[in-house]
């Protein structure tokens, strides 16, 4: 399966809101949003960025690195779900040793509960990392470098508790260090989706809230 199809998506599928008018099909389809959807909104902040001049280009640079994140931060819940409710499931004796049950056989649901009553955002990206790195074989060690500094960033922008202690995280001030990390944020946010997406759907899990193509199951 291609991967291309969790989020490569025409507008016609789920139009963003921020763009043109929002007919009332718009507006139902966002009343059903899907993980993934933020992803749109933020590469358009991007792209606008990156046209812009310098006021408006630290502007959507700030918007597209809000969204990235918000993007990661949706498609991990949506995982972290789909594995749980597997997990706390009847497994049928004949499945054991098939696919998606095979590949969380002995492991335990309470770390997942955990991480979705109270885990932070980048307790639950290790996790998922680590279970896609189970899951592969692969090293993912630039994606979470590169999800690490798109959480920093978003952090940067919002949390008091940066903005209170300029000496130890600066806040995201001149614009080519926020266009910088916008490009980070979107293109980070993408693939993190991407991977999840693919992988979760090889081993037939898939995480049910990425909206797929038009005329397709959702």
């Amino acid at each position: 399966m291609a991967r291309e199809r969790f989020i490569d998506l025409p507008h016609d599928v789920l139009p963003p809101l921020i763009v043109g008018e929002v007919s009332a099909r718009d507006w139902k389809a966002w009343l059903e949003p899907r993980s993934g959807d933020l992803i749109h909104d933020a590469e358009y902040f991007y792209r606008r960025a990156s046209e812009l001049p310098r006021n408006e280009k630290a502007r959507n640079a700030r918007a597209a690195i809000i969204l990235g994140v918000a993007a990661i931060e949706a498609v991990s819940n949506d995982a972290l779900v789909s594995i749980y409710e597997l997990m706390i499931d009847t497994w049928p004796s004949e499945c054991l040793t098939l696919e998606p049950w095979r590949s969380f056989k002995g492991r335990s649901d309470q770390p997942v509960a955990r991480l979705l009553q109270r885990g932070s955002l980048p307790q639950k990206i290790r996790y998922l990392l680590r279970t896609l790195s189970r899951l592969t074989g692969d090293e993912i060690t630039d994606l979470e470098g590169n999800l690490r500094k798109s959480v920093q960033a978003r952090n940067r922008i919002l949390h008091m508790t940066y903005l209170w202690t300029p000496n130890k995280a600066r806040p995201i001030l001149n614009v080519r260090q926020a266009l910088h990390l916008a490009k980070i944020a979107t293109e980070t946010a993408r693939e993190y989706i991407d991977s999840l997406a693919y992988t979760f759907d090889e081993i037939k899990l898939p995480i049910r809230t990425i909206r797929e193509r038009e005329g397709e199951p959702f």
